[in-house]
């Protein structure tokens, strides 16, 4: 059989060009796969800020050993708990009404772009999973972290609280989610102690005490300058490539950083609450790192070290858990029946956050800033792991056997951290007093006091002066009428 060479190489390079393809096509779409969509299960990490469910920071199967923070040795001595402070924010919840109207808000501008809904097919049957009836409301998922969390505290101080039950205080605030933290919570210790009754106040002036600061609320919250360099973190470089890319994403050009935000956020909620979400698909792990910093330069600055007075209107807190602190060093009471009670908390972020910088803890050498980023990426103040749904900030006081001297711990997320006291994870109470002195003997008065002086950019009068003005008001009316 004859076999013309020419044809045969030239069909074996026709062959050649066809495989070629066919490899350049594969690879195409593997790299696409790849890159487009990252499977949600690896999604589930603190990268969400404050609104990561507690359970991605934490390991939810971890094995807590019997008593495992109620005592241990320090120096040769053995050292155990004698009276203790934790405070817990409360668990996951639904978004506020302001996220639920901007996710209803973004997701009805694309539904109505018809090149986006053909690209994107499932934005055309999005509605909210959120009901604007349960904005702030305690979700199915915080009910199982308190839950959860109350049996490992059980667990963690088993013998004190068995034996301590019934010298228990519970401290909410008004809000619904505090409460519901704290009743899911009590079922939860409930499971490994058993039923004890217990003692529960509602106090916003000590949980919530930075509504209650004049000087807070006109310096840094109603202060439009304390959100400068999250502005212009916004609108900078590395949030515009995360908008350049979800545009292209999604197909809608005129998608701006604040949409991006939301969906975010959407992506944040239905991951947590439900478990998946078609619009985490807009991100890679660097877009999310990125909004993360975003939201992180919002704290930094209305919580934490951005400003001296964030942390200082944490005074009535810290100043009354020194109070009873020493009280039990000194051997005083409570009151005229009981001893110092275990306390036991349920807060906010803006709660939690402010007590970790008086504390100066997660204090990194450089602000947040704008410009920043890259030297800001291994920060140790990062929302996402220090303040998730149910973060909590522990303070134990520990008696020692022999020494007879008092030691104090710290607790993060139920881990003892190192306090900037002594640099170590126990300290002498009386080191850490000492250390702290401006937090045990602040004047939440003084802190929190406006100056009523006029300036040219404000008129600013306190309620007191205000009432000695409407006093002479009257008083000229009454003169004038006569």
């Amino acid at each position: 059989m004859c076999v013309d060479i020419g044809i045969f190489n030239y069909k074996l390079q026709i062959l050649a060009t066809f495989l070629e393809m066919e490899c350049v096509i594969l690879l195409t779409v593997m790299l696409f796969s790849i890159t487009k969509v990252i499977p949600q299960d690896n999604l589930k990490k603190p990268i969400f800020n404050a609104m990561t469910p507690h359970f991605w920071v934490k390991h939810i199967n971890e094995t807590i050993l019997e008593n495992r923070d109620g005592s241990f040795m320090y120096g040769g001595h053995s050292c155990h708990i004698r009276n203790f402070h934790y405070l817990f924010r409360h668990g996951a919840r639904y978004p506020s009404l302001l996220w639920i109207q901007k996710m209803d808000n973004i997701s009805t501008v694309l539904r109505e772009d018809t090149l986006v809904v053909k690209q994107n097919p499932f934005i055309g049957n999005w509605r909210t999973p959120f009901p604007k009836s349960k904005q702030y409301q305690q979700s199915a998922v915080g009910d199982e972290e308190m839950l959860q969390l109350g049996e490992r505290f059980g667990k963690r101080f088993r013998n004190n609280v068995r034996k301590n039950a019934g010298k228990f205080m519970f401290e909410t605030t008004s809000k619904a989610r505090t409460k519901q933290s704290k009743s899911k919570f009590c079922l939860g210790l409930e499971n490994v102690i058993g039923k004890n009754s217990i003692t529960t106040s509602t106090d916003d002036r000590l949980l919530r005490y930075y509504d209650y600061c004049g000087k807070y609320i006109r310096d840094v919250d109603q202060n439009k300058e304390t959100l400068t360099e999250f502005y212009k973190f916004l609108n900078g470089n590395e949030m515009t490539s995360v908008v350049n890319k979800v545009r292209q994403k999604i197909g809608a050009s005129d998608i701006e950083p604040v949409d991006v935000v939301t969906i975010q956020q959407i992506c944040a909620f239905e991951l947590g609450m439900l478990n998946k979400s078609n619009w985490c698909q807009f991100f890679d792990m660097e877009d999310l790192l990125i909004i993360d910093y975003l939201i992180d330069i919002r704290n930094y600055w209305e919580m934490g070290y951005g400003f001296t007075i964030n942390w200082q209107t944490s005074c009535p807190y810290t100043s009354r858990l020194f109070k009873m602190f020493r009280n039990v060093v000194d051997g005083k009471r409570h009151n005229e029946t009981y001893p110092e009670p275990f306390v036991i908390q349920f807060g906010h972020t803006d709660t939690i956050i402010p007590l970790y910088t008086a504390f100066g803890l997660f204090n990194d050498s450089q602000k947040f800033l704008a410009d920043n980023y890259q030297m800001n990426k291994n920060r140790t103040f990062r929302t996402s792991l220090i303040g998730p749904f149910s973060a909590n900030l522990g303070f134990g006081l520990y008696k020692c056997d022999t020494s007879m001297d008092y030691l104090i711990r710290l607790f993060v997320n139920e881990e003892p951290v190192v306090i900037p006291a002594c640099g170590q994870r126990s300290c002498l109470f009386s080191e850490f007093e000492t250390y702290y002195k401006d937090l045990a003997n602040c004047d939440v008065e003084q802190i929190c006091k406006i100056n009523t002086s006029m300036s040219s950019n404000s008129f600013i009068l306190s309620s007191d002066y205000m009432l000695v003005l409407l006093l002479t008001y009257l008083s000229c009316i009454r003169i004038l009428l006569k």
